[in-house]
């Protein structure tokens, strides 16, 4: 189902994509809030991936992991960077999560980039290039999941 909200709605958008994109992230962050959105996401200003047991200690991997998720939880869309089959760094996952956790909520998804399992035929948007997904969340609709 599609809810046309009009270009002048502003949303609260929450990026999620493997944790070494995030300077591509920022690049998609200032690309939204030129256009009156704000981003939601802080990991994507962070420079050391909080992993229990590596970078982190297991309190900070897990404020970091509750912090991640109530920034979607308060957000009016996600939009998912997927990582393509062969790709240096497929991240460790956290993405995935943060996808299950926007359906648990009724949170609408927007997928930019190939699917990575059987669960991206969910999403409500799907788009090969942030260019795409863009033009679409600007100039057209915001898709919605049917409730």
């Amino acid at each position: 189902m599609l809810s046309s909200l009009g270009p002048s709605r502003s949303l609260k958008v929450y990026v999620a994509a493997a944790f070494a994109r995030g300077g591509e992230m920022r690049r998609v962050a200032r690309d939204l809030e030129r256009e009156g959105h704000r981003v939601t996401s802080t990991w994507i200003n962070e420079s050391t991936e909080l992993v229990a047991g590596e970078c982190a200690t297991a309190e900070a991997a897990m404020r970091a992991a509750v912090r991640n998720l109530e920034q979607l939880r308060e957000s009016d869309l996600c939009i998912m960077f997927s990582t393509p089959a062969g790709s240096e760094d497929l991240g460790r996952g956290g993405r995935h999560v943060e996808l299950g956790a926007a359906f648990a909520w009724n949170i609408p998804v927007m997928l930019v980039g190939p699917d990575e399992h059987l669960f991206h035929v969910l999403v409500a948007g799907r788009y090969q290039t942030w260019c795409e997904c863009r033009d679409d969340l600007t100039y057209a609709a915001i898709p919605r999941l049917a409730a």
